[in-house]
C-alpha cells in the first residue's frame, strides 16, 4: 500500500479529522491508555521504548496501533521530530477500515513485523 494511499483512506476514516504535534512534543507515552491509533500525514514521529529508539515513522506510517488492537496501555512513546500532521483512528474507524480495505491489515501486520525484529534485535545486543 502507497503512503498516499494510507493517508487518503484514513482521511476518508476520520472524517477528515486531523491532529497537530509540535517538534518535540510527545503525541503519547509509554502507559498511557491508548483507545486511538494515528496515520502520519506530515512529518516524522520517533518511537522510543525505556528511551531507546525503536523507529521512526514518516508520511503514509502508522504509529499507535497496538494498544488500540489489544486495548492495552502504550508500549512505547510517540514524540514528533518535527511539526508532524497525524489523522487519528479509534476503534470504530479502524474495523471499517479494515473491512473495505484488507490491504490495510496485511500492511500493519508487516510493520509489526518489522518492530518485533527491531526489538529482538535490541534485546540481543545485551
Amino acid at each position: 500500500m502507497k503512503p498516499l494511499d494510507l493517508v487518503e483512506l484514513a482521511r476518508q476514516a476520520a472524517s477528515r479529522r486531523e491532529v497537530t504535534v509540535a517538534a518535540g512534543e510527545d503525541l503519547f507515552r509509554e502507559g498511557d491508555e491508548g483507545d486511538q491509533m494515528y496515520v502520519v500525514a506530515d512529518g516524522t514521529i520517533r518511537l522510543t521504548i525505556n528511551g531507546e529508539l525503536l523507529d521512526e515513522e514518516s508520511r503514509g506510517g502508522v504509529v499507535g496501533e497496538l494498544a488500540l488492537i489489544e486495548n492495552a496501555p502504550r508500549s512505547a512513546t510517540a514524540t514528533a521530530c518535527e511539526d508532524s500532521i497525524l489523522i487519528p483512528l479509534g476503534l470504530p474507524e479502524f474495523t471499517a477500515l479494515v473491512r473495505r480495505q484488507p490491504g490495510f491489515a496485511i500492511h500493519l501486520m508487516r510493520i509489526q513485523g518489522q518492530r518485533l525484529r527491531k526489538a529482538h534485535e535490541y534485546l540481543n545486543w545485551f
